[in-house]
């Protein structure tokens, strides 16, 4: 029996295997779940480099026009001018607004994106990398290894997490698929400020951008109703004891100031502290205002 918060009581019928925090930080491919209240979670799809599909064409045009849309943001962030900085706040102000499921979602890469770890059903330990074409081309019959899920076993089930993962692919792929398309519609309004050569196109670069990050939000929700629907990879949901240590179950709130730095540094993952905060802060705000009313 687990005890969650004041009046609410459930009961687990199976325990979820633990592991380690070094067996966790030794998979290659995982998703993490970061519960942010008792309602809501953070989906976090984490692989390592030699994963990636280096040889689609795709990626590595995506991989140069990201690498050079970054260059341009630094230089546009580091500009002295006051306009530039001006720009720069309006940008992040709009930013930090948008839904941070959309920062979750996007973490979970197209199925395209990622070699699939398989083997061979009579030779389950011997494990190879195939692209997806290579992996749905293949006359062998192959076994794609289980992807784990790793959780605070204490405060979340795996019926519970599976349901948000329902939810999140769900409603994420109609959302984002809807905004991509506003986007992409408004960019034509955008074009009589290419005309005036001392301003630059903001409105065009920065809806081009959100078009980007809908369309990657979209995909990855995507390829979560894939997982589930299809059950390839087989999911298997994993609990870290120290993992649970670090939630105070009392709290409505569960990633917040305090666990947030935790969380980072016992599942090493440094990249997600500024998508994390803007979790903090726009729920926070939610709550708050949910118990001033």
């Amino acid at each position: 029996m687990k005890v969650l918060g004041p009046g609410c009581i459930r009961c687990y019928a199976t325990k979820i295997p633990s592991v380690t925090v070094q067996q966790f930080l030794r998979d290659p491919v995982k998703i993490i779940v970061i519960p942010v209240t008792n309602k809501k979670v953070f989906i976090y799809h984490k692989h390592t480099a030699d994963l990636l599909n280096e040889d689609s064409s795709v990626i590595r045009l995506e991989r140069w026009v990201t690498k050079k849309a970054a260059d341009i943001w630094g230089k546009l962030n580091s500009s002295p001018k006051s306009y530039n900085k001006k720009i720069v706040l309006w940008v992040n102000k709009l930013l930090m607004n948008t839904p941070w499921t959309e920062n979750s979602l996007k973490t979970i890469p197209g199925e395209n994106y990622l070699l699939k770890r398989v083997s061979k059903k009579d030779e389950p330990n011997d494990e190879t990398k195939l692209s997806l074409t290579e992996y749905l081309s293949s006359n062998i019959p192959l076994e794609p290894k289980p992807l784990n899920v790793y959780l605070p076993g204490s405060i979340l089930s795996e019926e519970e997490v599976k349901l948000q993962f329902e939810k999140e692919y769900r409603t994420g792929m109609q959302y984002h698929k809807k905004q991509m398309l506003l986007c992409l519609l408004g960019l034509p309004l955008t074009l009589p400020v290419i005309l005036v050569p001392i301003i630059p196109n903001v409105p065009g670069f920065y809806l081009t951008y959100r078009a980007y990050c809908n369309y990657k939000a979209y995909a990855g929700a995507q390829h979560l109703k894939t997982i589930m629907e299809k059950q390839s990879p087989k999911l298997e949901f994993r609990d870290i004891e120290e993992y649970d240590k670090i939630f105070n179950t009392q709290e409505t709130l569960l990633l917040n100031d305090k666990t947030l730095p935790k969380i980072i540094e016992l599942l090493e993952i440094p990249e997600m502290k500024i998508d994390l905060e803007k979790v903090v802060i726009q729920e926070k705000a939610r709550i708050e205002e949910i118990q001033r009313d």
